[in-house]
């Protein structure tokens, strides 16, 4: 297996300084990716997820961030199975000891450039993380959702046992959970690309549901509120209420 940065999807978050030392509700919708976010001395692990899950803040520091991890990551930075940390979260420290852990946990303390600190923790998850053919093909956005295990099967040429492996020791989820969840991030996409006015049963149709119906229930299961109110008060982008995280550019590790 290789690396590939054009797939690790690392992507970061700061804080907006306007929402310093306010209270903040975030909200991580099911997601096949997990995150570490970093609240002045509190490190939090957000494991990926099946279910919304909400996390109360208050007195922020305004040196917040959030890094998201790329699928394939936990294993080979953190020494941890997507089985045991799915719909948690944690503090860093509870983690075991890996040299990963101990070089982040060292920038954290050492760094006082915010930017150049997240960078940093990029650049040594991003250095770790092995990207192969599996992952290529599942994580290209823009290609129609498969429908079954059998057509993931296809397209790598495995056999569906061995498909239904890799996708338990990738992501902690059951196949067909896993290929649920990447429908209905196919739909947060698609809804974040449209205007204010979008066409639900256009981006269901798109996004692999049998119906409009369908989607809205789904996304409700995953998401905690209907697509209309994600459009208003979520972002993809940073998988947290819009406005207190801003998307920071991601770079090659």
């Amino acid at each position: 297996m290789v690396t590939n940065s054009n797939f690790l999807q690392i992507i970061s978050f700061i804080l907006n300084p306007e929402y310093e030392n306010e209270f903040i509700k975030t909200t991580n919708t099911g997601s096949l990716n997990s995150y570490i976010k970093f609240f002045g001395n509190e490190i939090l692990f957000v494991g990926q997820s099946d279910q919304p899950t909400f996390v109360h803040l208050t007195d922020i520091d305004p040196h917040s961030f959030a890094v998201k991890l790329p699928l394939g990551s936990l294993h080979a930075n953190f020494r941890i199975s997507p089985k045991e940390i799915s719909n948690k979260v944690f503090s860093f420290q509870d983690l075991p000891q890996s040299p990963a852990k101990e070089q982040i946990l060292n920038v954290v303390q050492k760094e006082k450039n915010l930017i150049l600190k997240i960078r940093t923790i990029e650049k040594i998850i991003g250095n770790k993380t092995p990207v192969d053919s599996f992952l290529k093909i599942i994580l290209r956005e823009g290609d129609d959702s498969f429908s079954s295990v059998e057509e993931l099967s296809d397209a790598l040429g495995y056999s569906n046992r061995q498909t239904q492996r890799l996708i338990l020791d990738l992501t902690g989820f059951s196949p067909k959970k896993f290929l649920n969840i990447l429908r209905f991030e196919k739909c947060k996409r698609m809804i974040q690309q449209f205007s204010h006015k979008f066409d639900l049963s256009l981006i269901s149709a798109e996004s692999g549901f049998f119906d409009q119906s369908h989607m809205i229930r789904d996304f409700l299961k995953f998401s905690g509120v209907s697509p209309k109110y994600y459009k208003s008060r979520m972002s993809d982008l940073s998988n947290t209420k819009a406005s207190p995280f801003v998307r920071i550019n991601p770079i090659n590790p």
